[in-house]
């Protein structure tokens, strides 16, 4: 009964690591995804820069 009890409760132990584990992937992922967005937004904003600072010198070259 002893080994059953122990067996029981090893397993509850590894589902209970496993839950935080992916819980931290879970928030891990949720981080990163917000700093790739972050990143789009950055490159789209340099993007429009750019294009700007292309029209304006296009200008003053004419």
């Amino acid at each position: 009964m002893k080994d059953l009890y122990r067996s029981a409760l090893k397993k509850a132990i590894k589902d209970k690591v496993a839950w935080i584990v992916i819980g931290k992937l879970e928030e891990t992922l949720r981080r990163r995804d917000s700093e790739i967005e972050q990143l789009a937004g950055a490159l789209e904003e340099t993007k429009r820069e750019n294009l700007a600072l292309r029209t304006a010198l296009t200008v003053a070259l004419s």
